[in-house]
């Protein structure tokens, strides 16, 4: 997301890779998800590539749940956990926890991190041996196996007028070219948030927020505590 004129103006998507960016960026052309056109995609895959981007006013990052050379086979699960209203990040919480249990019950390893703006994101990494379909498939069963234990709290419904002020459990970027903010990535808010993986004793955490940590202390954070996310390309299993 770039915002060249700053947050208080408008500003846009950009996924293509241009003609204009140094070689040092690189690049990777694939099929949309249509497959009627292509789309060449930026890899930030060295600290260059990332400074040039913040030069170019990218404040927040997307990735896709896939690395390149695989790109239908993603390398992790995504569950997606918005509050029902202001003050229902408790509801969240116990989400989060909820799908860390049935995850691990699962056989994967279950992280989790704030969004940097609303909710926390649950993730899973994933050998890669299964592509999006049967991902996806397999996300919804352990959502809606979720939404079943605690019916009056959460819900798949993805009409907004049959979710009844329950927490709707969000699997649908588990699919071809959809994205998700990456771990660390700033947000395009107030103050300057982040997304920050977590150690899941800090869900209990009176003073935790979506937006609890950003550029103003994640300096300091790093240097106080391992990152929580340290081992998780080696943490890779499937269901």
């Amino acid at each position: 997301e770039r915002y060249p004129d700053g947050i208080g103006e408008d500003g846009f998507y950009q996924q293509r890779h241009s003609e204009h960016f140094p070689d040092f960026v690189a690049s990777k052309r694939l099929p949309t998800a249509a497959g009627n056109d292509s789309v060449e995609h930026v890899i930030a895959d060295n600290k260059a590539s990332l400074v040039y981007l913040a030069d170019q006013a990218a404040l927040a990052l997307h990735g896709w749940l896939s690395v390149a050379d695989t790109p239908r086979n993603p390398d992790r699960v995504v569950f997606d956990l918005d509050p029902p209203s202001d003050d229902g990040f408790d509801t969240v919480v116990l989400c989060a926890r909820d799908l860390r249990d049935c995850l691990e019950s699962a056989g994967l390893c279950a992280y989790v991190m704030t969004t940097g703006s609303r909710g926390l994101h649950v993730l899973a990494p994933l050998d890669r041996s299964l592509d999006f379909d049967e991902v996806r498939e397999f996300a919804k069963t352990v959502a809606a196996a979720i939404a079943d234990e605690r019916p009056s709290q959460f819900t798949v419904e993805q009409r907004k007028d049959a979710r009844k002020g329950r927490m709707y459990i969000d699997v649908g970027r588990n699919a071809y070219g959809q994205t998700g903010v990456l771990p660390y990535s700033l947000r395009a808010l107030e103050g300057a948030p982040a997304a920050t993986p977590l150690d899941w004793d800090e869900l209990g955490r009176d003073d935790l927020s979506p937006q609890r940590f950003g550029l103003q202390n994640m300096r300091a954070r790093l240097a106080q505590k391992k990152d929580p996310f340290d081992d998780f390309n080696q943490r890779q299993a499937s269901f």
